[in-house]
């Protein structure tokens, strides 16, 4: 399973990052938004991928 964040519309509330930090960290820059760290998910946070996916109101996170 590979993850993407769509940065134009992520609006940087972070919940991604506290739902699956094995794969989503926050930039920490002025326009704060998601990015995917580790492009490839590990196998045992898939749940929690999906779970920040579905948990995003932009819906700016792909899982394919």
């Amino acid at each position: 399973m590979k993850a993407t964040v769509e940065t134009d519309l992520c609006k940087g509330c972070g919940a991604c990052e506290i739902i699956c930090p094995e794969v989503f960290r926050m930039n920490g820059g002025r326009n704060d938004f998601a990015v995917v760290h580790s492009e490839t998910v590990p196998e045992e946070a898939d749940n929690f991928c999906v779970d920040a996916r579905n948990c995003c109101k932009p819906k700016a996170i792909r899982i394919c």
